[in-house]
C-alpha cells in the first residue's frame, strides 16, 4: 500500500498490486483500498536462521553417520559409480609399503624356508597357505588380486633393493600416481571455485535459446518450476545430497589413495552448496561477520569423520586449518600482495588460547594410551605442527616490547607476556621429547630462537647501538642457522612429521 497524505492527514491506500486495483474499480470504481489492513507479523528469526542451516546441518551429521555407522549406511545410499576391484598394489611388483611390513615378512619368508626344509618341499610344490596368505595380505593383495607364489616371495627382497635405488616400477607407478593426485587435488579446488560461475554463464545463453525457441515452454512451465524449485530448497537439497553421495563414494573406494581424494571432492564442493544456501535463505544475516567463524568451524565438524575413518593426514591439516581459519587466522590475497596472519588483535588472542587449550588437550589425550589411537593419529602431525606454530607465533608477537597494545610502557604486563612465552617454550621441550612428539620439541626450537633474536633485538634497539651491528649480527646468525641446518637436514624434516 502506499498512503496519500496531506498535512499530516490519510487521504487513502493506494494498493500496488493489480488484483486490488481490480476489484476497487469493480466494487468502488476507485482503486483506493477501502478494507481493512491485514496485521503483519515479524516472521521468526530463529526459523529463518535455522532454514539457512538445515541442509548443512543434515550434511554434517550424514557425515558423521558414514563414520559411526559405514555398512547401514553405505546401504542405504546409492553408488555413483563403481568403486573398482583392483587397487595400485595388485598390479605392482610384491613389496612392503613400511618396514613394519618388511620386518614381518622376513618372518614369514625364514618361516617358509624352515618348513620346506623339514618338509622337504621343492621349488615348484605347493607352499603352506597360511603364510602365503599372511604376506599376502601384508603386500596388499586382498582386493582382486592374484595369489601371492613363492618365485615372488623371494625375490621381494630384490625388488625391494630396485625401489631403494629408485629404478623399480614400483617407484615410477607410485611416483605417477602421486603427480595425478596432485593433479586431482588442483581439479577438485577449480572445480568447487568455478563451478557456480560456469552454470551460470552456460545456463544464460540456454535460457536465451529455449525463449526463442519455445517461448510459452519456457515463459509458462519450464521457468516457473525452475523458480518455484529454487526458491523452495530442491536445488539447495540435491546439491547438498549430490555432495554426501561423493563423499559416500570414497567410503566405498577398494584403492585408499582414490577413496580420500573422492571424498575430498565431495568435502569442498559443498561449499560452494553452502554458498547457495547463503544467497537463499540468509537474507540480511548472510552479511554477518558471524559467518566467517561458523562456516569454517562447520566445515572442520563436516570433515573430521572423513579424516578419522581414512586415517588421512590431508583431511587432518584441512581440518585443523578450519578451525584455526574460524578462529581468526587467514591467508588473503590482494593481486599480487599475499597477507597471512590473524585479522585483528582479538583474534590473534583467540588463536593463543585456542592454541594453547588444543595442545595441551592433545598433548593429555596423547599421554592417555587408552584413547583410541585412530581418532588421533589423522591429526597428530597437524596439531603439532599447526597448533605449536600459531601458539608461538601468537606469543611471540605479543612477548615485543613493541607490542601495538602495551608499546612496553607497562613493565608487569611485558614481564607477564615474556614469561608465558618462556613457560611455553619450556613445556613444549619437555613434553615433545618425553612423549615422543618430535615435531613440537623441534618447533619450540625454532621458535625459542626466534625468541633470542627478538629479546636481542630490543636491547640493541632500546640500548641505541648502531643498526649496521644489529643487521650484521642477525645476518651471522641467519648464516650460521643455514649452514647448520643443511648439516643437520633430520631436524627440519622431524618438524614436518608427526613423531
Amino acid at each position: 500500500m502506499l498512503e496519500l497524505r496531506q498535512g499530516g492527514q490519510l487521504l487513502g491506500l493506494v494498493p500496488t498490486t493489480a488484483s486490488l486495483m481490480k476489484r476497487g474499480l469493480a466494487e468502488h470504481s476507485s482503486i483506493l483500498y477501502e478494507g481493512e489492513l491485514p496485521k503483519m507479523t515479524p516472521r521468526s528469526q530463529f526459523l529463518k536462521v535455522l532454514r539457512w542451516w538445515l541442509c548443512s546441518l543434515v550434511f554434517c551429521a550424514a557425515s558423521w553417520l558414514l563414520l559411526m555407522r559405514p555398512l547401514p549406511t553405505l546401504s542405504a545410499a546409492p553408488s555413483l559409480f563403481s568403486p573398482g576391484n583392483t587397487t595400485i598394489m595388485t598390479v605392482l611388483p610384491p613389496h612392503p609399503t613400511t618396514l613394519a611390513d618388511a620386518f614381518k615378512l622376513g618372518g614369514l619368508h625364514q618361516q617358509l624356508h624352515q618348513y620346506s626344509a623339514s618338509q622337504q618341499v621343492h621349488k615348484g610344490d605347493k607352499a603352506p597357505d597360511f603364510i602365503l596368505s599372511e604376506a599376502a595380505t601384508l603386500v596388499g593383495r586382498t582386493h582382486g588380486g592374484k595369489p601371492l607364489t613363492i618365485s615372488e616371495f623371494d625375490g621381494m627382497l630384490q625388488e625391494i633393493v630396485r625401489i631403494e635405488s629408485r629404478v623399480s616400477i614400483v617407484t615410477s607407478v607410485r611416483g605417477f600416481f602421486t603427480f595425478i593426485n596432485t593433479m586431482w587435488l588442483l581439479a577438485i579446488v577449480g572445480i568447487s571455485v568455478s563451478i557456480g560461475p560456469s552454470l551460470y554463464h552456460v545456463l544464460k545463453p540456454v535460457r536465451d535459446i529455449l525463449q526463442r525457441v519455445c517461448r510459452w515452454m519456457a515463459d509458462h512451465i519450464i521457468v516457473p518450476i525452475a523458480r518455484r524449485l529454487h526458491e523452495w530448497g530442491v536445488f539447495e537439497m540435491i546439491a547438498y545430497y549430490f555432495c554426501w553421495l561423493l563423499v559416500a563414494q570414497g567410503y566405498r573406494m577398494t584403492e585408499a589413495d582414490a577413496g580420500i581424494m573422492v571424498t575430498v571432492s565431495g568435502s569442498l564442493v559443498v561449499i560452494p552448496a553452502f554458498g547457495y544456501s547463503t544467497l537463499l535463505w540468509a537474507g540480511r544475516h548472510g552479511k554477518s561477520e558471524d559467518l566467517k567463524t561458523l562456516m569454517p568451524l562447520w566445515l572442520a565438524v563436516c570433515w573430521m569423520p572423513s579424516a578419522i575413518h581414512f586415517q588421512s593426514t590431508l583431511l587432518g591439516y584441512m581440518v585443523v586449518l578450519a578451525l584455526f581459519s574460524a578462529l581468526g587466522f587467514g591467508v588473503t590475497c590482494h593481486g599480487l600482495c599475499y597477507l597471512v596472519g590473524f585479522k585483528s588483535e582479538s583474534a590473534m588472542q583467540r588463536v593463543c588460547a585456542s592454541s594453547l587449550a588444543l595442545v595441551i588437550g592433545f598433548t593429555a589425550l596423547r599421554a592417555n594410551y587408552h584413547v583410541p589411537a585412530t581418532w588421533l593419529e589423522p591429526f597428530l602431525s597437524p596439531i603439532s605442527i599447526v597448533g605449536n606454530i600459531m601458539l608461538f607465533l601468537s606469543l611471540l608477537i605479543m612477548s615485543s616490547r613493541y607490542y601495538f597494545p602495551h608499546r612496553g610502557r607497562d613493565a608487569t604486563s611485558y614481564l607477564h607476556r615474556n614469561l608465558a612465552m618462556m613457560s611455553a617454550l619450556a613445556s613444549a621441550q619437555f613434553f615433545g621429547h618425553t612423549l615422543g612428539l618430535q615435531g613440537m620439541a623441534n618447533t619450540s626450537t625454532t621458535f625459542t630462537v626466534l625468541y633470542v633474536l627478538e629479546k636481542y633485538g630490543e636491547w640493541h634497539v632500546e640500548a641505541k647501538l648502531n643498526g649496521w651491528l644489529l643487521m650484521l649480527g642477525f645476518s651471522l646468525v641467519a648464516y650460521r642457522c643455514a649452514l647448520w641446518l643443511h648439516l643437520h637436514p633430520e631436524f627440519v624434516a622431524s618438524i614436518f612429521t608427526d613423531h
